[in-house]
């Protein structure tokens, strides 16, 4: 297998070097496609550009490509093209598989290099896993977890490219899709993606320029005072139509950022 790897990226840049250690040794190549305007017209955090030189002078980032956006209110349009855009970069580099990636999911080492095996040993061309959402440290899961999945890897297949709202064989990101024949889904056992989707620096970065923020917009300072005075024990109010309220578990820590 020679697996690429391409990260997007508008915020949240404090994961991304987190994110990477753990596949770092498993990818052949690795970019990320960053914005520096939001879909929506946000400016990125001054931090972000200097973050990315540093990784790549580290060898952890292999390549960075500017996405200037199209701003017509269709943010998961721009994040199909980004998607799509790492892809074609690891057709150029020679690649056999692929992984679309955002900067807050974290697999730990163990979990990908299984899947690399099991990838492998039985010609998957697609698979997905399920996911532990966290909320404000990365010590608090969601309890229950969340039920939809996250695709993992593609094989790379001429002329099979990402596909807006595609098929697939279960419930994923719309903008993460493309056509599969031999999908495999990964158990919760063998796999699951870290999401720290709640464990940010600027919440409200990520409220406001989040394409389904049709749904909550006038909600966005509620959300965000909410989180800001959440302690363990608390409800952890979602956003969403309607907004969803979680319970949390604390479990143990094995992933930080540079927050």
């Amino acid at each position: 297998m020679k697996l690429s790897i391409s990260y997007t990226l508008f915020d949240a840049e404090e994961w991304l070097e987190a994110s990477v250690s753990q596949v770092r040794d498993y990818a052949d190549i690795i970019t990320v496609i960053f914005q520096e305007v939001s879909n929506f017209g946000d400016t990125c955090s001054p931090e972000l550009v200097p973050l990315l030189k540093e990784l790549c002078d580290k060898g952890m980032i292999d390549k960075i490509h500017r996405y200037d956006p199209q701003l017509n209110g269709r943010g998961d349009l721009n994040e199909l093209c980004k998607r799509q855009h790492g892809l074609e970069i690891g057709r150029q580099h020679g690649c056999t598989h692929h992984m679309s990636m955002d900067v807050d999911e974290l697999y730990t080492k163990e979990e990908i290099e299984y899947v690399i095996r099991e990838v492998e040993k039985h010609d998957y061309d697609s698979c997905a896993c399920q996911m532990l959402t966290y909320y404000k440290k990365p010590c608090y899961i969601l309890d229950p977890p969340e039920e939809y999945y996250v695709p993992l890897m593609y094989k790379i297949v001429p002329q099979r490219n990402f596909v807006f709202a595609y098929p697939f064989p279960v419930v994923v990101d719309p903008t993460r899709r493309m056509s599969t024949d031999n999908c495999r889904i990964f158990d919760r056992s063998e796999i699951q993606m870290h999401h720290m989707s709640y464990v940010r620096n600027d919440l409200y970065k990520k409220l406001f320029n989040s394409s389904a923020k049709v749904n909550w917009e006038s909600k966005i300072p509620e959300f965000v005072e909410r989180w800001e005075n959440w302690k363990h024990g608390d409800k952890a109010l979602l956003p969403g139509k309607p907004p969803v309220a979680y319970n949390t578990i604390e479990v143990e820590e094995i992933f930080s950022c540079s927050q």
